[in-house]
């Protein structure tokens, strides 16, 4: 996430960078505890499925929970957010992954619920279990070109899976 906070391990950081990144942040976060997308992104493709508020609130929350000295008041703000927009998100499987992962970090009532959301959107075949995004690739431009492949699939399965070690449950 946002903090790559640890980086600290392998190269020096400055710490006040990220005190004003994490002040920023917070700064910049709505009344009702979600964050708003700012500016803009010159390669979408590399946002995976991180659109709208409630993704990018999830996101920020695991961004902050990374760098380890956020206002709890702020974190907790996001987590109701999150909590209190679960149902409209269920049949979202980048937005349970990522925020299935946040509320477990958070230690979140609603962890569960969003666990067994996220669950019910797994598939499974011969090679395991995975998720699958709503995003389809676009047509191919010409006859002779490959159809592009995403690679959300594999960045929910890893939420999905991050949520799973975060609650160890070897599914």
């Amino acid at each position: 996430p946002l903090f790559r906070s640890n980086a600290r391990e392998v190269k020096e950081i400055d710490e006040n960078v990220l005190d004003e990144a994490a002040q920023w942040i917070s700064d910049h976060q709505n009344d009702d505890g979600s964050w708003d997308t700012i500016g803009f992104v010159c390669h979408a493709d590399m946002m995976g499925g991180v659109s709208g508020k409630y993704t990018l609130t999830a996101y920020t929350v695991i961004a902050l929970l990374e760098y380890g000295n956020a206002d709890m008041s702020v974190l907790n703000a996001a987590g109701e957010y999150l909590e209190d927009n679960l149902d409209e998100n269920k049949d979202d499987s980048y937005a349970l992954a990522i925020s299935t992962l946040a509320l477990y970090k958070l230690k979140s009532d609603k962890a569960d619920d969003a666990l067994k959301m996220l669950m019910d959107l797994a598939k499974e075949d011969e090679n395991g279990i995975y998720w699958e995004g709503t995003v389809k690739p676009p047509a191919p431009r010409y006859e002779y070109m490959p159809v592009p492949v995403s690679s959300q699939n594999v960045e929910i399965t890893a939420y999905a899976a991050l949520a799973l070690m975060e609650v160890k449950d070897a599914r």
